[in-house]
C-alpha cells in the first residue's frame, strides 16, 4: 500500500519516504536553470497560462530566482505560474514580497486547502497542539538555522528535553528540516514557512519577547565562545539580534556589537561592521566604557581600510573617554594603535617601539592577553623592520604567547607571529601555524639563516579587504619572493623617521 501523508502513520511495517521540495538550479547559467525541476514546472504552468506561448529565454533568469524565493514548494510554483496569464514573470516576482496574499488560485478546485498557499500551511498549523504551535512560531526568530541548544534557550527555557521533542515532531511533520554535517546537527524553516511562523508570532503578541531571548541567548553566545568557525555559522543569527536589539533601543545591540568586533576584523567583514558600529554607538552613549571601546573598534576597523585619518580621530576620542573613565587597559591599547598611526603617517619608530613597548607591559601586567599580543606584534613588527635582532624575536614569541592564550580570534596576529619567527624561507611558502610555537618550528628558525624581506610582509594583509581578497597595495603581494619581484618598499611606513 502506497499512502501520502503530512507525517508518518506510525503502523507496523512502515518506511517513510521523505518528499522534498522541487530541485533548484546549482547556478544562475540559463541552460542549468532551465533543467531544474522547479524552473521546468513553473515554465510549463506557465505556458498553459498564457494559452500554450512559449517563455522567453529571458524569463528563465527570474523563473529560477521566482522558485527560490518560494524554496521550490510545488503548490507556490503552481500558484506563481497559473498568474502568468496576466503578469510578466518581473511582476509575479515582485508580487512574492508578499506571497501570502498574492499566491491565490481564483478558479475551482477539488480541494480548498490547495487554492492559497496560506490555507495549505493554515491547514497544517491548525493540527499542531498547543505546545507545538506556540514553539513552531517562536522559531521563526532564529535566522539561517538554529542548533537544539538554541532553540532550547530560546524557546524553552533552557529545557533541551522539552526542545528535543518538540523538534522531533515538527520535523515529522515535514515543518522544519534536519541537516546533518560532520556529526552535528542543525535545523531550519524553509524561508516561506519561517515567513508564515513570523506573521503568526506578530500575531499572538508574543514576538517581542521571543525576540528579546533570542537576542540574549546569542549575545552570550558571542561573549563566550572565540572559535572563528562556529561564531560564523551562527552569524545570520548575530545580525538578526542586533537588527532587532537596535531597531528596539535596547543595550544588548551595542554590547553584541562590542563583542563580535573581533570576529568581524579576523574574517575581513570591515564594511559590515562598521555598518554595525555606526548603528550602535549612539545607543551606547549611557555606558562610558563601552562607548569608548565601540570608538576603539571603530578605529580598527578604517585603521584597516587604510583610512588613517579618521581611524586616528576616532582612536584619539576613545582614548579621551577611556581615561574620563578610569579604562587604562582600553587607553594602553588605543595608544599603541595611535603610535602606528603616528609612524605610517611620518613619525619616529623608535618613539612608536617605545610607547608600544609601555602599552604592551601594561596589558601584560592587566591581564589582558589579546590587547597584549596585538601590542608585542606591533612592535615585533617594528622591530623587524629595522633589522633590531633578537628584539623582534622576543616581541613576537611573547605576541604568539599572549595570542594563543587570548582564545580571542585574531588570526592575523597569530599568522604574523609564526611567519616571523620562520621566516628564513619565503613567508610565502609557509602555512599559518594553527597551534603555538614548538620546538620544531624554533630548530628550522634557527637553522634558516639570515632572514629576509618578504613579498607576504604584514602590511599585505593588514589592509586587506576580505571581501575582494586584494591587498590595498599589490605591490607589496606579488610573490613568491625572488631578487627581482620583492619591492622595494615593503613597509605602509613608507615615511617614518628612525630616530
Amino acid at each position: 500500500m502506497l499512502a501520502t501523508s503530512r507525517e508518518p502513520l506510525g503502523v507496523p511495517g512502515e518506511v517513510t519516504y521523505t518528499v522534498a521540495p522541487l530541485g533548484l538550479p546549482a547556478s544562475d547559467d540559463d541552460d542549468a536553470a532551465e533543467q531544474a525541476a522547479a524552473v521546468r514546472l513553473f515554465l510549463e504552468r506557465g505556458a498553459a497560462a498564457r494559452a500554450g506561448a512559449g517563455a522567453e529565454q529571458a524569463q528563465v533568469a527570474v523563473a529560477a530566482r521566482i522558485c527560490r524565493d518560494v524554496d521550490g514548494l510545488p503548490l507556490a510554483i503552481e500558484l506563481a505560474a497559473a498568474r502568468m496569464r496576466s503578469l510578466s514573470a518581473e511582476e509575479i516576482e515582485t508580487h512574492l514580497a508578499d506571497k501570502f496574499r498574492f499566491l491565490r488560485y481564483g478558479g475551482p478546485v477539488a480541494d480548498s486547502r490547495h487554492q492559497t498557499l496560506k490555507a495549505a500551511i493554515d491547514w497544517s498549523h491548525e493540527l499542531l497542539t498547543d505546545d507545538e504551535r506556540q514553539f513552531f512560531r517562536e522559531l521563526s526568530v532564529f535566522a539561517g538555522g538554529f542548533s537544539l541548544a538554541a532553540a532550547a534557550a530560546v524557546c524553552c527555557d533552557g529545557d533541551v528535553g522539552l526542545a528535543l521533542d518538540l523538534v522531533d515532531r515538527l520535523v515529522s511533520k515535514s515543518l522544519v528540516e534536519a541537516l546533518s554535517a560532520g556529526g552535528r546537527t542543525r535545523y531550519r524553516l524553509l524561508a516561506t514557512i519561517r515567513q508564515y511562523a513570523a506573521d503568526r508570532l506578530d500575531d499572538s503578541g508574543t514576538a517581542d519577547r521571543a525576540r528579546t531571548r533570542h537576542a540574549i541567548t546569542f549575545l552570550g553566545l558571542a561573549e563566550r565562545e572565540h572559535e572563528l568557525q562556529l561564531l560564523a555559522r551562527e552569524h545570520d543569527n548575530f545580525r538578526a539580534a542586533l537588527d532587532w536589539s537596535l531597531s528596539a533601543g535596547m543595550d544588548i545591540g551595542p554590547r553584541l556589537v562590542a563583542a563580535l568586533g573581533n570576529f568581524w576584523l579576523a574574517r575581513g567583514f570591515l564594511q559590515e561592521a562598521g555598518s554595525w558600529l555606526r548603528r550602535a554607538l549612539p545607543h551606547a552613549a549611557a555606558d562610558p566604557a563601552l562607548h569608548a571601546d565601540l570608538l576603539r573598534l571603530q578605529g580598527e576597523v578604517l585603521f584597516h581600510t587604510a583610512e588613517l585619518g579618521q581611524a586616528k580621530r576616532s582612536f584619539s576620542e576613545a582614548e579621551r573617554e577611556a581615561g574620563a573613565a578610569g579604562l587604562g587597559p582600553l587607553q594602553a591599547r588605543i595608544r599603541c594603535r595611535l603610535a602606528d598611526i603616528t609612524v605610517r603617517t611620518g613619525g619616529s619608530m623608535r618613539r612608536a617601539i617605545y610607547r608600544c613597548r609601555l602599552a604592551a607591559e601594561m596589558l601584560e601586567s592587566a591581564g589582558d592577553s589579546d590587547g597584549a599580543a596585538q601590542a608585542w606584534m606591533t612592535v615585533g613588527e617594528m622591530c623587524y623592520y629595522l633589522g633590531d635582532s633578537p628584539a623582534d624575536e622576543e616581541a613576537l614569541t611573547r605576541a604568539l604567547g599572549h595570542a594563543i592564550r587570548s582564545r580571542t580570534p585574531i588570526s592575523s596576529c597569530r599568522h604574523v607571529c609564526c611567519m616571523r619567527l620562520r621566516s628564513g624561507p619565503c613567508a610565502c611558502q609557509l602555512t599559518p601555524l594553527s597551534a603555538g610555537w614548538n620546538s620544531s618550528s624554533r630548530k628550522h628558525a634557527a637553522s634558516s639563516g639570515p632572514r629576509r624581506r618578504c613579498c607576504s610582509n604584514w602590511p599585505a594583509f593588514t589592509h586587506m579587504r576580505a571581501d575582494s581578497l586584494r591587498p590595498a597595495r599589490p605591490e607589496i603581494a606579488a610573490g613568491p619572493c625572488s631578487p627581482t619581484s620583492a619591492p622595494a618598499i615593503l613597509s605602509p611606513w613608507s615615511q617614518f623617521t628612525v630616530a
